[in-house]
């Protein structure tokens, strides 16, 4: 199911004992388009701000009763590491929440969008490691050695990755409420503003971006994906995707009170005559 970013943001947070505060924000890997973290406000609850919480402690999404419900309890979310406001999320600082949390690794995935998510010890695959044949008076003595000296290759191999990673400081996130308000430039230029985004639940994948190319108080809402986005950039605040300016200006009108359809989503794929996600 598809959320706009904007209705997510007004969803409250609950725990398994109880409700825990409301979604301020979202982090995103600007690489893939996925989001990697809520950001919840607990003021309501406790003092404390902010946490992080990864997508991987949903449980359900309620639009009836506009609730996201997470499988940890109050005092998990209270106990766990807090991110510092003052400085960008560091990848020592994630290690250490999915450590807490047991969380996998999504950082040392070689997957797609949907993929990342490894666990400590299992994590991305490493090299294939030559298996010898194993002479049948060798036994299952010579086996199980062999056995764990695989094992031990693959271990040495995720370690050495999961360190790497961490000397990288600082992680590839960005906020969904920064990215609000970046102009869009296309082939000819400035096209409009980034209106919100829209997520798919399960994935997490943003989907789509919300670019409103209207002029004064005449708001015209269209969707472009992230997959035909080329550059972003944080220092000017634009986005750059290689369409023509009278495509996305005249695409088909979002209308952001109606729910968004397969059958909008695939009169829109049909327009810009992309290859379909789905």
């Amino acid at each position: 199911m598809l959320y706009k970013g904007k209705e997510l943001e007004s969803y409250k947070l609950g725990a398994t004992d109880g409700d825990i505060g409301k979604i301020e924000d979202f982090y995103f890997d600007e690489s893939q388009f996925v989001v990697r973290y809520i950001v919840a406000d607990t003021r309501t609850w406790f003092f404390g701000g902010e946490v992080l919480l990864s997508p991987e402690a949903f449980q359900k999404v309620d639009p009836s009763d506009r609730i996201v419900h997470v499988n940890l309890t109050k005092d998990q979310i209270k106990d766990s590491p807090k991110p510092n406001q003052e400085q960008p999320i560091n990848r020592q600082f994630e290690k250490d929440l999915s450590d807490f949390h047991g969380w996998r690794y999504y950082w040392l995935s070689a997957g797609g969008a949907g993929a990342g998510y490894n666990t400590p010890g299992t994590g991305a695959p490493g090299p294939v490691v030559p298996v010898a044949p194993v002479p049948e008076e060798a036994g299952s003595h010579s086996q199980r050695n062999l056995d764990e000296t695989v094992d031990e290759t693959h271990e040495g191999y995720e370690e050495k990755e999961l360190e790497e990673h961490l000397q990288h400081e600082n992680s590839q996130l960005q906020s969904m409420d920064d990215l609000k308000g970046y102009e869009v430039h296309v082939k000819e230029g400035y096209v409009g503003k980034i209106d919100d985004m829209i997520l798919e639940d399960g994935t997490w994948k943003i989907r789509y971006l919300v670019v409103d190319v209207g002029i004064g108080i005449d708001t015209k809402l269209v969707l472009i994906s992230p997959d035909w986005v080329k550059e972003i950039s944080w220092i000017d605040q634009t986005i750059t995707a290689p369409l023509e300016h009278d495509l996305v200006e005249h695409a088909p009108v979002f209308e952001e009170d109606q729910p968004l359809t397969r059958e909008y989503e695939e009169k829109l794929y049909d327009y810009y005559n992309q290859q379909r996600y789905w």
